[in-house]
């Protein structure tokens, strides 16, 4: 998929979660957001004109429950999403996420998904401690994020996302 796509993609799940009420108002992350002039890592993408738009290809950090109650079902209806990893800890719950949810590839660890060069986008619903450290680590490989709530426990925090995403060329998006 291009940049754009998956960049529109990104976004066009963040609203569908936010309009299906994952999430509850303004987080503690929006308010930092706002005081240090911090929306979205970077502007909203504009697709670029093309006649043919591939799916986004997606991995998820983890199985955490709020995945898979709301955002992963609604990824797997959307229309330029392909659901196509999924990683835990342990390789045995992977697997065992992977098939019920009908996700092709399963890995026993972050980084293995991190790695795989097929895989676009980034789904991050791990544990709040763990967003900062894992969503760093998807942008510096190159992946496209999607990030639960809050997305930095601090102002120093979100900066060092916002940083990272714009010299990896990549959107980081709190959702």
């Amino acid at each position: 998929a291009q940049a754009g796509g998956a960049s529109s993609a990104i976004y066009s799940i963040a609203a569908y979660a936010k309009n299906t009420k994952v999430g509850h108002g303004f987080s503690y992350t929006n308010q930092l957001q706002r005081a240090c002039g911090i929306f979205y890592t970077l502007p909203k993408a504009k697709p670029k004109k093309e006649t043919h738009m591939q799916k986004v290809r997606w991995g998820v950090l983890s199985n955490a429950k709020i995945g898979w109650e709301k955002v992963i079902p609604a990824m797997q209806r959307a229309q330029w999403c392909d659901m196509q990893a999924i990683a835990s800890r342990s390789l045995e719950r992977a697997q065992a996420a992977a098939k019920a949810a009908g996700i092709p590839t399963a890995y026993g660890s972050y980084e293995e998904l991190l790695a795989d060069p097929s895989i676009e986008a980034i789904y991050n619903p791990l544990p709040n401690h763990l967003h900062v450290q894992w969503t760093l680590a998807a942008a510096r490989a190159g992946k496209h994020v999607l990030c639960e709530k809050p997305f930095a426990m601090n102002a120093n925090e979100a900066a060092q996302l916002r940083e990272v995403a714009e010299n990896a060329g990549v959107p980081v998006v709190e959702v």
